[in-house]
This record gives structure tokens, sequence and C-alpha cells, in this order.
């Protein structure tokens, strides 16, 4: 499977659109119903391109399985793990994360740019919220919170799939704890924020999908929702640093 992965060819197709650094692949499963979804670990950053396709360790996706399992068994909203697959050239690696995958999701990146109406958006912010609450209060930071690692089932999946209609994935820098701190929440929530600024997205959300996506998160919790907007002045700032960081990796060419 993970030749076949690498290679895009024989068996499997790819996964739904998605703006996230690498494409995944969907591969069905001899002799079972269920289906695994492949996501290869990658670099990132501005020296994503030097890497390619490659890793210096499967270690990372190793950890992440383990992680997967703990958040599993503490009832937070990820999907379930499957496997971790590499394989070796020279000293570096070609690595995959297989989870179970779900039909009829799509993640949030892809759904706002397909211009989703305006009490899905609402109800959709709700609830993305309460996944995220949740998350955290099983002491988990994600550390990569964006808009294409929230993936949402659609109404006739929920209907027929008890349990949270949102699943947050590609968990390789998820850091598991005993509790999260209010400064921790934050930077999970700022992130997905900025995800949402720097892919021009932020617009189609608007203060109304923003309102209830905190109004879910904070669940009604007004000591939490005073803690995260005491928090607020501070994430601005950083906000301020990221936007100039944007457009000095914008104006600076890439080879290849």
């Amino acid at each position: 499977a993970l030749g076949d992965f690498h290679s895009a060819q024989g068996p499997g197709r790819e996964a739904p659109a998605t703006r996230s650094r690498a494409v995944n692949r969907i591969i069905p499963l001899p002799g079972h119903a269920q289906k695994l979804i492949l996501r290869p670990q990658r670099h990132g950053g501005a020296l994503a391109w030097l890497w390619g396709d490659f890793v210096g360790s499967p270690n990372r996706s190793l950890r992440e399985l383990e992680v997967l399992r703990q958040l599993r068994q503490r009832g937070a909203p990820v999907p379930v793990p499957v496997l971790a697959a590499a394989t070796r050239r020279g000293r570096l690696w070609r690595v995959a994360m297989g989870t179970a995958f779900e039909e009829d999701t799509v993640d949030l990146e892809t759904h706002l740019r397909d211009g989703p109406s305006s009490d899905w958006l609402q109800k959709s912010a709700r609830e993305i919220g309460r996944a995220v609450r949740r998350f955290h209060d099983r002491g988990a930071r994600h550390g990569d919170l964006h808009a294409a690692n929230i993936v949402i089932r659609n109404e006739h999946a929920r209907a027929t799939h008890p349990g949270s209609p949102v699943t947050l994935v590609d968990l390789d820098r998820a850091v598991l704890r005993e509790t999260v701190d209010t400064r921790g929440r934050m930077r999970d929530l700022m992130r997905l924020y900025r995800s949402l600024v720097k892919r021009g997205l932020l617009e189609r959300v608007g203060d109304r999908g923003l309102a209830m996506f905190l109004s879910g998160y904070a669940s009604g919790d007004r000591e939490l929702r005073r803690k995260l907007l005491g928090a607020l002045p501070r994430e601005r700032r950083r906000l301020r640093w990221h936007r100039l960081a944007w457009k000095l990796t914008r104006d600076v060419p890439h080879p290849g």
C-alpha cells in the first residue's frame, strides 16, 4: 500500500481535495468494507522543496500513532489509528500515517472555498468550537490546527454515525498533557485563525461564524471565555509579525 501511495499507481484513489502540503490516498482494504486513508509525512516551511517526499526518520509518525491511540481512549474527536508505514532509501525515509477513512466528509478549507450557506456555516462553526474544546479538555494541544485539518461529516453521515460530526486530523505535532492551560488553548485557536487569514478564508467565515465558534468552544463557561478574550491582545500582536513574515516569504523566490 505504501508503494502504491508514493507511486500513485495501482489500487486506491486520491482523497477529496485539500490544500494541505501533501496529497492523501484512499486505499481499499481487501476483504473489508472499511477503507484506509494514507497521509504522507512531509516537512513544511520554507525548506519543504528541499526535502521533497523524504523525512529524516519515521519516529514522528510512530509517535502520532501512539498519540491517536491515547486520544481515542480519552474520547477526543480524532480519527481511528490503523498503522504507520515507512520505506527507507539511504539515510532518508518515506513515511505515511494510515487512519480509518470516513465517507461523506469534507475538510473545512475545501468547503469554505466551495461557498457554504450561512446556515451551514453558523451551525458548523459552533460544532467545530465544541470539538476543539473537547480536544483541549482531553489534555491535547494540536500544534498545527488549520482549516484543512478539520474534517466535517455531511448531514447524511451525521444521521448514521453517532458522536461528534467534527474530527481533528494530522496530529504529528500534537502534545499530550494532563491539562491544557489558557495560553496553550489560545495558541491552537490563533493558529486556526491565522490559517483563515493566510488562505483568504476569513471573510467567508465572517464575524458571525467567529462568534458561533467561540460560543461553541466556551459552551457557557464564562470564566474560560474571559481568559481567552484576555489573551487576545497578545495573540493579535503575534499576528502582526506573522503577516510580515508571510509578505517576506512571498517576496523571496524558491528554487525549482
